[in-house]
């Protein structure tokens, strides 16, 4: 069983399924990871979650991701990918995310100026290595990744990367790819970290566009290779998402796409209104509010046509204006579309013939439709 989701299936995508897990996998991240906040004065919310590959195959989440606002006002974001081949590249990019914030709030305490973001990306892969072999007594070369590393201002800000990772901004619902997009075979990289040599690190401007979107190849192959998708999610990511609201954004499913995706969502400035929600009613002509009143006494005017029975057994009948008062103080009216006031607050409206109240213990509502059938609502 899983929650619904609005994510689209384009094109003849595999079932979703449980997955497995391999054996003597103790280097293993969460499958799925979900985060958001307002960092200074942006907009941040981030998502990782497994791919169907891996999920096939028993492997871990290879993707990571992690961001920071320094006391400067500028947010860092880190995004790496583990490469497949290499035995535990899911500990090589955790330990890069981390490294690069940790290298970040260096360069903020130094205050000497605005942060390279190639100058962090070199720190934090040496860091990276030291750790997985100091550590975790493991070969940095069998923790390779590729990552990206992001200072962003106000006004703009730098992007530096190693591999594939890719980035895109945001505007009126159209993605710009800030690096240009590798042509031939997807899946296949020349450079890595650690162990990267310094003509390796590309570098890009970042635009003062509303929205910025940092990913994986998982995510960004699909955007390169889906009008369909570019169009949902542009749509969709025009406006500030909370974290579950960008991990439901990635659970779309589409034919060929099974590598983790990643995608952390900047949005500066001041965002547009998001559409008003579709209304939702849990029966026809159903309504709750909150108003309630306790007191002990009891009354009752009524005269025959709707029905109503206590939990002692007594029946009352009113007539189609009838109104009532139950020993805790609770008000009913009945119009048949009968509206009535429980003693815990909660107003109701219902197109109903009949009530039932029930008083004790575990308080609900019964009630019969008009074809006859008894329902129940939680109160």
């Amino acid at each position: 069983m899983d929650l619904a989701s609005e994510a689209p299936t384009i094109g003849r995508a595999t079932a979703p399924h449980l997955g497995r897990l391999n054996a003597d996998t103790p280097l293993r991240p969460p499958a799925i990871a979900l985060d958001g906040t307002t960092a200074g004065t942006f907009r941040v919310a981030a998502a990782s979650m497994i791919g169907t590959g891996h999920l096939a195959s028993g492997h871990p989440r290879q993707d990571a991701y992690n961001f920071m606002v320094g006391d400067s006002g500028r947010l860092y974001i880190a995004v790496a990918d583990g490469l497949g081949s290499r035995p535990v590249s899911q500990l090589g990019s955790h330990l890069f995310a981390e490294s690069v914030l940790l290298a970040a709030a260096e360069a903020e305490d130094a205050g000497t100026g605005e942060p390279d973001p190639a100058a962090l990306l070199r720190q934090a892969s040496r860091r990276t290595a030291e750790l997985v072999e100091g550590v975790y007594g493991q070969d940095p070369r069998a923790a390779g990744f590729v990552g990206a590393v992001a200072v962003i201002t106000e006004a703009g800000g730098r992007l530096a990367r190693i591999g594939d990772v890719s980035a895109f901004s945001l505007v009126d619902g159209e993605f710009a790819e800030l690096f240009a997009a590798d042509e031939g075979l997807v899946n296949i990289v020349t450079a890595s970290m650690p162990g990267e040599r310094e003509e390796e690190i590309e570098l890009v401007d970042v635009p003062p566009a509303p929205v910025l979107v940092l990913g994986t190849d998982g995510l960004a192959n699909d955007l390169r290779n889906s009008g369909n998708l570019r169009a949902w999610l542009g749509e969709r990511w025009r406006v500030p998402h909370l974290p579950f609201g960008v991990g439901d954004a990635l659970r779309y499913r589409r034919q060929g796409s099974h590598d983790d995706r990643t995608a952390v969502v900047v949005w500066r400035g001041t965002p547009p209104t998001a559409p008003s929600a579709t209304p939702v009613t849990a029966s026809p002509a159903a309504s709750l509010t909150a108003s309630a009143t306790a007191s002990p006494t009891s009354s009752l005017t009524a005269s025959p046509t709707a029905s109503f029975t206590d939990e002692r057994g007594a029946s009352f009948a009113a007539s189609p204006t009838a109104s009532f008062t139950d020993e805790r103080g609770a008000s009913f009216t009945d119009e048949r579309g009968a509206s009535f006031t429980d003693e815990r607050g909660a107003s109701f409206t219902e197109e109903r013939a009949a009530f039932t109240q029930e008083h004790g213990g575990a308080a609900g509502v019964g009630n019969a439709d008009e074809s006859g059938a008894e329902q129940a609502d939680e109160t």
